[in-house]
């Protein structure tokens, strides 16, 4: 038994780095895009000066110099693995220092199990791991000084700048160095330095000297993206961590070898169990298809969506942005399960950023602007996003307000991945004309309205109208506006805003068009010659089909599912 538990003492901890690298490099690789997408790490000293100057700043700006390589996925899960195996072996150690002995170290894997299942949750930042790695090797060195004076200054210093530094996670250094005190009976001096730093910081907490709220007392307001994340996680994971290092030295002349392998298997057991549960699949692929979307990746993002169906509203959303955007909406706009216009887009007050793709692709310049101000206040308390500072250099370039463009992609230009996107957008922007015949930039520039006029959210589809009406050749604000006809079952709008080009129509209008001729009982022998007769000859076997079901919407979806037909009886919004 001897050997097995230290056999198991030696490949477990290997076995969770591994198995947490490939978790969040792999399976988990769209959140770590994601997240990385919503931080901006700069190489100035300004922005050091800026990030540290805060409660909690130094441990904030250290992971925020991690976060960036989350770029590269399979980079940001060694980072995140090799903060949860630091924090294991530091709480392991912590055990091993208070009772001199190997008992319970499986334990020891509980906070890492923890903290593991709450970065699965995109709100929760590593920055709060990062504290309390710092917070527990912080307490592992305070053990190993052996000048009772020395450790003693250090501890009243250390405990107070580690808490001025990485926040609340500190609480879990008082712990350790107490519990390690008490059980191998050193003297008093390092529990008083203990007391009297956290005098210190009671005294510092109850004076507000930042004026801050409990919650950015507690964090430093860098834990989490929204301040309506309940601060409970927290108390737990430091309570739970907190009672495996107390527990420890109370039970450990009891532990036999059987008993640490029995916990390890029930470690092992639970961490299988509950980490599962706590995979957002849904989330992941939300971001899947927004980080696709962000970077015009239209093909893949239509290629992801024909191997499963989105299951998300926003992934909804890219999809149908992307058929717009590669021309293929009137065609295939039914080949998907659609529920609505409200898979084209959401209001102001629902989500900043799905929105923000949608106006910026369609030409809503100004639009896009606004909501990516509104996005780095929003999302980004405390720090910069390269989804926004991105969004607004484009946008204000766009715009011809070159001077604030060139301040953003100046302030690009101090970063690791994207100094080089900026530094080509510097370079597009010294020849004007470049511009106007790039891609992208020259086509949103000319699809911008001619006359801004008030935007807003909730009368989306007469936005769109707005603009088709000032940009008729904005062929994306059209297709979008039509599409909006279409899921909303508005065929009178449809048919007014309908243009007839001379290969004929697409599937999806065409199908729509010969619904509206039959309701208006129009003979299909009248209709110009370069609409598909065949369309008319499948709509009447579908009314055939239809009332020979009795209205079954799963006997008629095996054929009809994917056509507007069956989209206009069966699917209600």
């Amino acid at each position: 038994m001897k050997q097995v538990d230290k056999y198991a003492r030696l490949v477990l901890p290997a076995l969770m780095a591994v198995a947490t690298w490939l978790f969040f490099g792999v399976f988990y690789r769209w959140h770590l895009l994601y997240f990385e997408g919503n931080h901006l790490f700069l190489w100035t000293a300004d922005y050091a000066r800026e990030t540290i100057c805060h409660l909690g700043g130094l441990g904030d700006y250290v992971m925020r110099f991690l976060i960036q390589f989350y770029h590269l996925p399979l980079l940001g899960g060694v980072i995140v693995a090799l903060l949860l195996l630091a924090l294991q072996q530091g709480v392991q150690r912590v055990m091993q220092l208070s009772t001199q002995s190997n008992a319970l170290w499986p334990l020891s894997y509980v906070p890492s199990i923890i903290y593991w299942a709450m970065l699965c949750d995109e709100n929760f930042t590593p920055v709060g791991l990062l504290a309390m790695v710092a917070a527990i090797w912080t307490a592992v060195g305070i053990a190993r000084l052996k000048n009772s004076w020395l450790r003693s200054a250090i501890t009243f210093v250390g405990l107070i700048a580690l808490w001025l530094a990485v926040g609340g996670g500190a609480v879990v250094a008082w712990v350790a160095v107490v519990v390690i005190e008490l059980a191998t009976k050193r003297d008093w001096r390092a529990l008083t330095a203990t007391v009297l730093a956290a005098v210190v910081v009671a005294v510092v907490w109850l004076s507000r000297p930042w004026h801050l709220s409990d919650a950015m007392m507690v964090t430093g307001g860098i834990y989490f993206r929204h301040f309506d994340i309940e601060l409970g996680a927290f108390y737990k994971l430091w309570g739970a961590t907190s009672a495996v290092i107390v527990l420890t030295p109370l039970v450990s002349r009891w532990v036999r070898e059987w008993i640490n392998v029995a916990a390890a298997v029930a470690v092992v057991a639970t961490a299988v169990a509950v980490l599962p549960k706590h995979y957002d699949a849904n989330g992941e692929d939300t971001m899947a298809y927004y980080c696709l979307t962000r970077n015009g990746q239209w093909n893949e993002v239509i290629e992801r969506a024909r191997k499963h169906d989105p299951q998300t509203r926003p992934a909804m959303i890219c999809l149908n942005l992307s058929l717009v955007m590669t021309g293929q909406s009137g065609e295939q706009l039914f080949d998907f399960p659609q529920y609505g216009p409200a898979g084209l887009f959401m209001t102001y007050g629902e989500d900043l950023i799905f929105c923000g793709e949608v106006l910026f692709n369609l030409g809503f310049i100004n639009e896009a602007q606004r909501y990516a101000y509104e996005m780095m206040v929003t999302y980004s308390y405390l720090q910069r996003s390269a989804f926004t500072i991105t969004r607004l250099a484009e946008t204000n370039m766009i715009a011809g307000r070159d001077q604030v463009a060139r301040k953003y992609l100046n302030a690009l230009r101090h970063t690791l991945f994207y100094r080089s996107w900026a530094e080509n957008l510097l370079e597009l922007m010294d020849t004007p004309k470049a511009i106007d015949e790039h891609r992208l930039y020259g086509k949103l520039r000319r699809n911008q309205p001619v006359k801004n006029f008030a935007f807003f959210s909730e009368k989306f589809d007469k936005m769109l109208e707005e603009m088709v009406d000032q940009r008729p050749k904005n062929r994306e604000a059209y297709e979008y506006l039509m599409a909006f006809y279409l899921l909303y079952k508005d065929v009178d709008s449809f048919a007014e805003r309908l243009i007839i080009p001379t290969k004929g129509l697409p599937r999806a209008y065409e199908e729509a068009f010969a619904m509206i001729c039959r309701i208006n009982h129009v003979n299909p022998a009248t209709l110009p010659s370069n609409l598909n007769r065949a369309t008319f000859d499948r709509l009447e076997r579908y009314i055939h089909a239809y009332n020979m079901s009795g209205n079954n919407p799963e006997v008629m979806s095996k054929d009809w599912g994917r056509s507007y037909w069956f989209y206009t009886n069966f699917i209600r919004f």
